[in-house]
């Protein structure tokens, strides 16, 4: 298995892991809140990011219990999947990801045409 195809199923695992965890932290503030599904979201993910924007938050002891749950469980959850996809950037590897990804699971073309790159305005900074 090449390296491109164990990065690929790295970032399925967390993309699915975090979307699992959105879920059932939507479900929970539901049910444990009382809130609509979209302020349930909301709070999900403002929680998760770290925001916090205290506009809403939990007035039951089972709400502040599966917030506390959820920030000590998912906030390292987020930032694991935001390091390792801002280090693929990086990198430089995450456009080979993407192009990977596309060409086996689309039809969609997203090479640049002639027109995009401006080889005219390159510049070299010497020292």
């Amino acid at each position: 298995m090449s390296t491109l195809d164990t990065t690929n199923i790295t970032i399925a695992k967390i993309l699915t892991t975090i979307g699992i965890f959105i879920l059932v932290g939507v479900i929970g503030f539901h049910l444990t809140e009382g809130r609509h599904r979209f302020d349930s979201l909301y709070y999900t993910i403002t929680t998760l990011a770290t925001i916090g924007l205290g506009d809403l938050v939990p007035h039951t002891v089972g709400g502040k219990i599966l917030t506390m749950l959820y920030a000590i469980m998912g906030v390292p959850l987020f930032v694991t999947l935001s390091g390792y996809i801002l280090r693929e950037i990086l990198s430089g590897q995450m456009t080979k990801h993407i192009h990977t990804f596309l060409s086996q699971h689309s039809h969609i073309s997203i090479t640049p045409n002639e027109t995009d790159i401006d080889t005219d305005k390159t510049e070299i900074i010497k020292e």
